[in-house]
């Protein structure tokens, strides 16, 4: 998964399908119409709140409205910045 991560991360959406791409499977959300990762232990369903224009950069600010887990006896990676992962594990 983290090579998958880094390349949907690193790809704009409006010039691929990323599902398809990287062979990723989207699943219905039960909040908001975007589609969640069935690949991914955990989702988060978000609406944006707020929108502010940053220089070269936008900032979206948003609300949590739902949250999707299952439990893994894998690692979860967390993203700490600068393309560098850490593994938790959630019990």
């Amino acid at each position: 998964m983290k090579n998958k991560l880094l390349k949907c991360g690193s790809i704009s959406g409006r010039d691929i399908d990323k599902f398809k791409e990287f062979s990723l499977t989207p699943v219905d959300g039960s909040k908001i119409g975007s589609p969640l990762i069935k690949e991914c232990p955990i989702n988060i369903e978000c609406k944006v709140r707020k929108v502010i224009e940053a220089g070269d950069h936008t900032l979206f600010i948003g609300e949590v409205v739902d949250l999707h887990y299952k439990k893994t006896k894998q690692s979860i990676l967390i993203d700490k910045g600068g393309r560098k992962f850490i593994g938790v594990k959630i019990d």
